[in-house]
């Protein structure tokens, strides 16, 4: 915490010594993936839909405009796993069950079924989705995909079959061919 304050006090006083407004990058500079998550929660209804909106999350999955902080509280687990370099294959980074609407909505919008966040899988999924809302090239998201792909390959072919099917689940190869189509899409 000490850290945090003396990072944004040399951020601050930068401003406050050119008589500047503080710009809000520099607070979210700061601010964990939690928190911006908890930030995201506090903005009213009309600000959450309008960025919902701009994002392009379909309303029908977002009516009470609470997509945008759920899709970061979902990310949140595996952001910081990978930010500490954690074990991030098997999942155990989660902290907490992720919200059924998140779920529902990825489920709607790419046609990728049985998202349950148990497995690595679902989080590709989750992290396609919210680039495909971001609007990251095809082939960008194509790349990562592919990727994984190799990765789940090496990992077959390096470990006992009931090993790798604990980690990867056998609809894998369904998920990734739906997640494929929503890229192309």
């Amino acid at each position: 915490m000490t850290f945090l304050y003396a990072e944004f006090q040399r951020i601050a006083d930068h401003y406050l010594r050119e008589d500047a407004n503080l710009p809000i990058w520099a607070t979210f500079e700061l601010l964990s993936f939690g928190e911006f998550g908890h930030f995201v929660s506090c903005l009213n209804q009309n600000c959450r839909t309008y960025i919902s909106k701009k994002l392009g999350i379909r309303y029908s999955d977002d009516s009470n405009a609470m997509m945008p902080q759920r899709l970061s509280y979902a990310t949140k687990d595996l952001r910081n796993a990978i930010a500490h370099n954690d074990v991030v294959f098997d999942t155990r980074f989660r902290t907490g069950n992720i919200d059924k609407q998140v779920g529902n909505a990825i489920s709607n919008a790419a046609g990728v079924k049985g998202l349950t966040f148990e497995t690595i899988t679902d989080y590709l999924v989750l992290v396609i989705y919210q680039l495909k809302l971001l609007y990251v090239s095809k082939t960008e998201m194509k790349r990562i995909i592919s990727g994984f792909e190799d990765i789940v390959e090496k990992l077959r072919s390096n470990v006992p079959i009931s090993i790798f099917n604990q980690i990867i689940h056998t609809d894998n190869n369904a998920k990734l061919t739906k997640l494929k189509n929503f890229v192309k899409s």
